[in-house]
């Protein structure tokens, strides 16, 4: 544990130069004032990290006392929805699409980046990170072949004979969005900045909710 972020990476670099089981948990941003000032990479770097902590043992975690103070989803809570895939497995594409989208992925056409999946016939598209992808081929409802593939040329890495999907970010909802919303409503209804909280519900409503929620 570190005093502040340039000591943490300092110590993380060190490290990593006699083991590679070692991570940097970066410390949240809490941006109240500006919502594009927030950094969009910081919740991927966050996610990637406690995902490396839920699977790997033996692992040294690097951090700051600010990361280390900030409140974080119940282990439970967060990857009670994480997806494990392997061949000749039988599973409900509807059952897939819901949960993918409580684990915080987004739906497109094509996949561009992380943090989105895409889903045609009877492939599906997830961006693990921002150039590598699991594509996952059924036939009927059974997985006929899982790969990795790079996201921008399209073309397999290699093949796989199971594969883990974990959430895209740290805030994965409890509850459905309203009734989130009507908690803040009553949380916040003697508050001084009513208007802005109001305005934060909007955007928590239309899906932006990544910098709001918290």
């Amino acid at each position: 544990i570190s005093y502040n972020e340039i000591q943490a990476k300092k110590l993380y670099e060190d490290i990593r130069y006699f083991t590679e089981n070692v991570v940097l948990f970066p410390k949240k941003e809490i941006v109240t004032y500006d919502y594009v000032a927030e950094s969009k990479e910081l919740p991927y770097q966050r996610i990637e990290s406690l995902n490396q902590i839920h699977t790997k043992k033996n692992l040294i975690v690097v951090t700051t006392i600010e990361a280390l103070m900030q409140r974080l989803p119940s282990k439970e809570l967060l990857y009670q929805n994480e997806l494990n895939f392997e061949m000749g497995k039988s599973y409900s594409l509807e059952e897939l699409k819901k949960k993918l989208v409580t684990l915080g992925y987004v739906r497109c056409d094509l996949i561009e980046g992380r943090g989105q999946f895409s889903i045609r016939g009877g492939i599906v598209d997830i961006a693990t990170n921002e150039t590598t992808g699991v594509r996952i081929e059924f036939w009927g409802d059974e997985v006929d072949s899982i790969r990795n593939f790079n996201i921008t040329s399209q073309r397999s890495i290699n093949t796989l004979e199971k594969t883990t999907i974990h959430p895209a970010h740290e805030y994965i909802l409890e509850d459905n969005i309203e009734s989130i919303c009507q908690k803040i409503k009553e949380t916040a209804k003697n508050s001084k900045q009513k208007e802005i909280i109001e305005e934060d519900i909007e955007q928590i409503r239309a899906g932006n909710y990544i910098s709001k929620i918290d």
